[in-house]
């Protein structure tokens, strides 16, 4: 799996997040240090980062990597 984090803001990126042995795709609207609020066909669903695998722009992270809030991420 390829761990390159993507720099930059998450909100507004369409992803694709696997959790719990589900596969959910959408549009991030909310980041906080532990979830994603993602915007789907079926309604707007949070998402515990650290039981996750996202991904964004053809790049899979964990989601234990993104374990911080956004504002620090970005600094990076």
């Amino acid at each position: 799996m390829n761990e390159k984090i993507p720099i930059g803001e998450f909100i507004g990126r369409k992803v694709r997040i696997q959790y719990n042995k589900k596969e959910f795709e959408g549009i991030i609207i909310d980041e906080t240090k532990n979830t994603f609020a993602l915007k789907t066909l079926n309604g707007v669903k949070k998402i515990i980062k650290n039981n996750a695998i996202i991904e964004i722009d053809r790049i899979q992270i964990h989601g234990k990597n993104l374990m911080k809030r956004p504002e620090d991420r970005i600094k990076m």
